[in-house]
Parts: structure tokens; sequence; C-alpha cells
């Protein structure tokens, strides 16, 4: 019979679980929501979520001999999970874990680790055999280093493929990644260990590099509602996750990092196994509880089944009509950009195509303006602050009915309204002529708080690139913004992680963390997939209902968006397209285009 065994060192934990509108800052007292006391741990959970699965597991650990460490003893048999290599404690208590959930399932954990600190080498000595007969092993850092270091080796010396989850993270000797074959960190766990932010694809693709430099096989860096980021030397890809609605993330990584063995250990592929593990991690989100919400192997594969493999098409799926009608749109306004650039012999490919469905959503749903008025006084105002992402703006502008689409052949032409940059002086609908990166939050500024000297409503949105927020004047005008409580200010970045100097980590470092950098200058954020319609309109929304304060919304994009051989290559931040360049690129547009409009139907 093959050999599917998994062997799981870590913690075990009681979880006292309180839900409340939002976690407690220092300082705070608060009044919380409803609470539950609940079986815990990163390796029990680990070892519930793989036997749920139908997968054979074996547990070392140790717990306290006290009412909570019965309990727990208890609820693991009733898993089916063996505890004859669990280590009864008498003088240490078990560990306790307590953990606050705010309104939209994110999380803040404190855990006492108790008797899971007091796990040694001569423990896992004790069951080097199990180890050694084990297909994987899967360790985790809420027990003693040695300990940890001592299963490497039995693990090295025989064979058996090591998962590390660094988590919770200590720091430990580096050297150990030489006997770790898959690392599964998320983004904070990424940067501790590389010192590289890990926010962004781009930045998180730097340090997966680092750690397959310092010796793990794979690097899977779990990246929130991106998905999860694989990085190896055969390929980097980014494998989506599952959108769903989120109730507790808890219990979120160890559905995953379960899941991921499990499908290891039955002989499947790494990214059929990261795909499932989303799938199971996407399921435990979804009810309270670490444990509790932890998924059977049917119910994965049911829920996979009702849900396209393809990102692109799951986000069709399940979207309204207007949804798909706006989906369509941005396909159009892709090809109007190709086709733009490849007539004007020049151009910024990469910065318009990332920025097409922040402006679709802006034109289409969110902004109030008169296109056959472009001057009216009580229209909502856009900057283009990295101007030259200017033909995604003449496009939508365009469609919308500010010029005639004829124009859009002109650009870049002698005596056009269309020039490489926004000029407010010949093109309608611009309100502000840009290009010279850093100045145009500064300009937003000064029309938000006209609005509000003269009393009128409308609103004003400013789209600022990444590697242009690296400039000082932004700050300056973020810090204005937030001291004049201009809560009639929309920022936009479009965080697609390359400027034309490389990625952003390469050229001043370090960007991250933006979401806590914005909020140290007293604006609200949000973060959204950027290329989602139905985040974006609600996003958009959600800002205006923020009062007192500014808002930035922080849109992930890809920079050449749409299009295979662009997709994040920084060469196609100005590049100048080929004919034949053009033909496969408008191929790709028309066929996603066509896609959309039969789902669509």
């Amino acid at each position: 019979m093959e050999n599917k065994a998994i062997t799981i060192i870590g913690g075990v934990n009681t979880d006292i679980i309180i839900k409340s509108e939002k976690i407690p800052q220092p300082g705070d007292t608060m009044i919380g929501g409803d609470y539950i006391i609940t079986g815990g741990g990163k390796g029990a959970n680990k070892a519930i979520a793989i036997s749920k699965l139908g997968g054979q597991v074996n547990f070392i650990a140790r717990i306290g001999n006290d009412p909570f460490g019965k309990k727990r003893i208890e609820e693991l048999k009733r898993y089916n999970i063996s505890t004859d290599y669990i280590i009864i404690d008498e003088e240490n208590f078990s560990g306790l874990g307590i953990i606050n959930v705010d309104k939209n399932g994110k999380n803040m954990i404190t855990v006492s680790p108790g008797s899971n600190d007091k796990l040694n080498p001569s423990d896992i000595e004790k069951y080097r055999n199990v180890i050694a007969n084990s297909k994987i092993l899967i360790i985790q850092l809420e027990v003693r280093l040695d300990a940890i270091e001592t299963a490497l080796r039995i693990a090295k010396q025989n064979n058996v493929m090591v998962i590390l989850d660094p988590t919770p993270y200590q720091r430990f000797d580096e050297k150990l990644l030489s006997m770790v074959d898959i690392i599964i960190p998320n983004q904070i766990e990424a940067y501790k260990i590389t010192g590289k932010p890990a926010h962004h694809i781009e930045t998180a693709t730097k340090a997966g590099m680092i750690l397959l430099e310092k010796g793990v096989k794979y690097a899977i860096i779990t990246m929130g509602s991106l998905g999860a980021l694989l990085v190896s030397d055969q390929e980097i890809k980014l494998i989506r996750a599952y959108k769903v609605e989120v109730v507790d993330s808890t219990g979120a990584s160890s559905a995953f990092a379960g899941a991921l063995a499990f499908c290891l250990a039955n002989n499947y592929n790494i990214i059929p196994a990261i795909e499932f593990a989303n799938a199971a991690a996407a399921l435990t989100v979804t009810k309270l509880g670490a444990q509790t919400s932890l998924p059977t192997f049917e119910e994965v594969i049911n829920f996979q089944k009702s849900m396209p493999i393809d990102f692109e098409e799951r986000k069709l799926v399940t979207s309204t009509k207007e949804v798909k009608e706006l989906m369509e749109l941005s396909q159009q306004i892709r090809i109007d950009i190709l086709k733009m650039l490849a007539e004007a012999g020049s151009g910024h490919p990469g910065g318009s195509l990332s920025i097409v469905e922040i402006l679709v959503v802006l034109y289409k749903k969110i902004m109030v303006y008169n296109a056959k008025n472009p001057e009216w006084q009580n229209r909502d105002r856009l900057i283009l602050s990295k101007g030259h992402g200017a033909p995604a703006l003449y496009a939508i502008h365009a469609e919308c009915g500010f010029f005639n689409k004829k124009e859009l052949m002109t650009l870049r032409k002698y005596n056009s309204i269309l020039q490489g940059h926004p000029d407010m002086n010949k093109t309608p609908g611009i309100d502000m002529s840009t290009g010279s990166l850093g100045q145009g939050l500064s300009v937003a500024n000064g029309i938000a708080i006209a609005g509000k000297l003269t009393n009128k409503s409308y609103r004003v949105y400013c789209i600022l690139g990444d590697g242009e927020i690296e400039e000082g004047q932004i700050w300056e005008a973020a810090m204005t913004s937030m001291h004049y409580q201009l809560d009639n200010i929309c920022a936009i970045l479009d965080y697609n992680g390359l400027q034309i100097g490389g990625s952003l980590t390469q050229v001043k470092a370090p960007i991250e963390p933006l979401v806590d950098k914005w909020i140290s200058f007293g604006w609200y954020v949000i973060s959204v997939d950027g290329h989602d319609i139905a985040e974006l309109i609600n996003a958009f929304e959600e800002a205006k209902q923020i009062k007192g304060k500014p808002t930035i919304i922080i849109a992930h994009t890809i920079k050449g968006k749409g299009i295979s051989f662009m997709e994040r290559i920084v060469d196609y931040h100005g590049a100048i397209l080929t004919s034949e360049d053009c033909k496969i690129a408008l191929e790709e547009l028309e066929e996603l285009k066509a896609k959309t409009n039969n789902v669509a139907k």
C-alpha cells in the first residue's frame, strides 16, 4: 500500500473568539458581540483539516493536564486523530489563543503557548520512526526551534517532504530552509524572513526568489483575497482565490496548508494542489471558528465543481448583468487603446491597460458629468496624475461622448486634440494637464478646497501611479488633504508594482507598507482588486460615505492587463509595438471580449 501518511509537529490551543465591529487599537476598550470557545492551534487545526479531507495524519504535540487540554484531546479523538503521539504535560498549562474578529472577518490573534513551548528534541527523537515513515512532514513555528531542527534533520535523512508554515513567526536560523521543500508564508511572514515587502504580486515575487536562494524548492506566498503566489525554478504563477462572503479568516491558513499537504500526499501536481487548497480555505472563512469551519473532501470538490477553474470565467459566472456589461466594455476599451498606440507608433501601453476597469467604473457608474457640457460647474472632476496613462482616459472619454471616436486614431499626431499626455487646453473633458509626476494630488486638493468654499457637492477623483508616490510632493499633498478634512477627495492608486526602471522595490525600497502609510497620514484606505468591476463599484460607493477625511483606494492591478505577452513585463511601460505584436494582442482581446459577451447574454 502506498505511503500517504502526513505527520504534523505543532501546537494545540484553546481559542477564545470574540466578534466585534472592529479590532481594538492600543488603549481601546470596546463592547464586543458573541464569543465562542473552541479548539485551535496551528498544528491541531492542520491535523483536523487533513483528517476531515480523509487523509492519514500523525500529530506530535504537548498538551497540559488541565480542563482545556482534556477537552482538546476529546476533540482530536472525535475527528479520528490518534493521540498516541501527544505528550501530556503535568507541569505546564495548555496553550491559549485570544482572537478578535471584526465585521469583515479579519482577525488579530494573541497566543500564550503554554505546553506547546515545552516540546523538545527528546520528544521528537522519541517519535523518530513516525517522522521517518511519513510521506510528508508539516511544521510550524509554534514550538521550540531546537525541536523543529531535530524534526527537519530526521525528515531530511529519510527523504520525507517538508512543508513549513512559518507561523506564528519567530526568528530562526535561515540555514534550516535548506531542509525545507515547500514554504507557505503569508505576506507579513514573507517580509519578515526575506526583508522584502510582499504586498503585491511583483514585490512578493522578489521575496519568493529570495526564499528559493535560501534553499526551498517551492515558495507559496498566500496573499489573502488575491490568492496564492507560486514561485519556483520552473514557474511563477498567481493561483487566484475564490470570492466568498468572509465570516472568520482564522482557520484559512491551516485549511490551505492541510489541503495542500493532503493533495501532495495523494500525488497531485503542485498547481492543482494549490487550487484545491484555495477552495478549502475559501469554504473555511465562510464560518466562525478555526476547526468547526474546516471542510470535507466532498464539500471542497462540490465547491470546485460549482465554479469555473479560470478566474476570469468565475468572475463572469458570479457577476450581475450590469457588471458583465462593464467587463465587456473594458475589453473594448483595451482594443481601442491598442489600436490608438499602433497607429501612433509610440505611447505607454502597460500603464494604460492597468487602469481600464478603474476608468470604466468611474465614468459608467460613479461620476457625475455632462459630456455635452464638459465645463459644467457641478461635475465631478478626475485628475489623471499618472498622465502617461492618457490613452485609457481618451478611450473612455470617446465612449462617453466627449468627442468623436474617430479622434482616437489621431493620438500623438500634429494638431491632434489627443496628445501624449492630457492637455486641458486641447481635449474636452480633461480637468488638469498632467504628465510631470507627483503633482496631481496637490491639484486635486485645490479643486476640492474650492468645492468646499463654494458649497459645491462635486467629488474629486485622482489616479496616482505607484512609482509616482515615491515623490515627496505626494506625501505633502496627502497631509494637506487630511489637514483640510477633504472628504470630497478619492485618490486611486494604480498599484501594478512596476515602473519604468523596474519593480518598485528595485527602484526605491521600501514603498510598503502602503496601507499603514496612508492610514498614518489620516486617510481612509480601501484595498481592492483593480480589475474586479464589482469590488471597484463597492469601494467607490463606500468612499462616498466617509466623512471628515479623504479616501484612497489601493487598486491591485497588473501592468499590461489583458494581453498575455505584456502582462507584468516592465519593458511595455513605453514600448513601441510591432505589427505582429498588435495582431496577436488584438486577437487575444477580441477573444476575451467575445467570451465576456457570450456569458453576459
